[in-house]
């Protein structure tokens, strides 16, 4: 099911919510420590690893931490990347 925004505000598209605003049940502040914490998780993953290529970092990424984002995984592979 899709949601069509019938020419209101970008955020009754979202369901309410603006762009980066934290999911309904998060609080703001522990959200932002749980990405974070995700997010640090991932590039010790990648430093353990070491995947050869951006392509089998995400793929390594997404087996590993299903339910992140793919803004987290490339987070975490943009710094990697910044590192070489």
């Amino acid at each position: 099911m899709t949601r069509k925004n019938h020419g209101g505000p970008p955020e009754a598209a979202a369901g309410g919510r603006s762009l980066g605003e934290c999911p309904p049940g998060h609080d703001p502040a522990c959200w932002s420590a749980e990405i974070e914490d995700r997010v640090a998780a991932m590039r010790a993953l990648l430093e353990t690893l070491r995947p050869l290529t951006d392509a089998e970092a995400l793929q390594t990424l997404r087996q590993a931490f299903p339910g992140a984002s793919l803004a987290d995984r490339v987070a975490a592979i943009a710094r990697r990347a910044a590192h070489r």
